[in-house]
């Protein structure tokens, strides 16, 4: 087990929210309570973390959802901070997308993130019922409702389908990209 209370204290993690699997095979894992991600080889060794607590870049209010967008990069929902944070493969800050109202739309600690094929942003959104799709750029984004859901988590299949688990209504949802 990683991060299981017999471990050491950095080990620890505290309401560790979505994981990844990198381009270099490592593993990623936001750790919401610790304002950071954890990264972790194969055999489950901690290698680095990214981020610590704050508002500069390359920290982190609450981070959630976090994915490998298709130029390499590392895409972390920073929702306290009201951004997504990307960063280069070896964890350096590179950029960011600012997401005006995640703090005060009630968005909570749940956006998570994917890609779909042609490179456009998708972020589940359960407290407003619904996804966003954010051009690549991140300059414009469009809402879509999930109707009496709460959309939690989401996944983009090989297809281009977006996949989203409903976590008050116990279902999980295939959409077709607008």
């Amino acid at each position: 087990n990683v991060g299981n209370v017999d471990r050491p204290y950095p080990n620890l993690f505290f309401f560790p929210r979505a994981i990844t699997v990198g381009p270099d095979g490592l593993i990623y894992i936001s750790d919401t309570g610790h304002h950071d991600i954890k990264v972790f080889d194969s055999e489950g060794k901690q290698v680095r973390t990214i981020g610590e607590r704050g508002i500069s870049k390359g920290q982190f209010d609450e981070p959630v959802g976090l994915r490998f967008g298709p130029d390499g990069n590392l895409y972390v929902c920073d929702t306290g901070n009201e951004r997504i944070q990307i960063f280069r493969p070896n964890g350096g800050f590179k950029d960011m997308i600012l997401v005006p109202g995640w703090n005060t739309d009630k968005v909570g600690m749940e956006p998570f993130i994917d890609f779909l094929p042609d490179g456009r942003i998708v972020i589940s959104m359960s407290k407003k019922k619904m996804f966003r799709i954010y051009t690549p750029d991140g300059e414009s984004a469009k809402n879509y409702s999930v109707q009496n859901g709460e959309p939690i988590g989401i996944l983009v299949g090989p297809e281009g389908k977006i996949w989203m688990g409903d976590r008050t209504r116990n279902q999980i949802y295939r959409v077709t990209a607008p």
